[in-house]
């Protein structure tokens, strides 16, 4: 294979990479939002899924701000927290809650 063909499928492959990427994990919404924990404990996880490591919890009630909102392959919304909202966590550079486990703050329907 010449030089230049490893070059055209290198980029190709990135850009497929890219696209999956874009596609698989979707950032949208009116952010940052005051949200609090609906339920009475939340895994807050290092990434958006079950096989990231649980990095803190919340309490019920507890208030975070979110940053974002991302939809994974499953089906499955997270939202990113910032990290200065936590009271306790392991050092990790994203953080994330299922979006069924928070509600916006001062939502009294539970």
């Amino acid at each position: 294979m010449h030089r230049s063909s490893r070059y055209i499928a290198a980029a190709s492959l990135l850009a497929i990479f890219a696209i999956f990427l874009i596609y698989n994990f979707q950032v949208s919404g009116e952010y940052p939002q005051k949200m609090q924990a609906a339920a009475q404990l939340c895994k807050v996880r290092s990434g958006p899924g079950y096989e990231f490591d649980v990095v803190a919890t919340l309490s019920q009630d507890e208030v975070v701000i979110v940053l974002g909102m991302v939809e994974t392959e499953e089906h499955l919304t997270w939202y990113r927290i910032d990290q200065k909202t936590l009271r306790h966590s392991v050092s990790s550079k994203e953080y994330y809650v299922r979006s069924d486990l928070l509600t916006l703050y001062g939502d009294t329907q539970k």
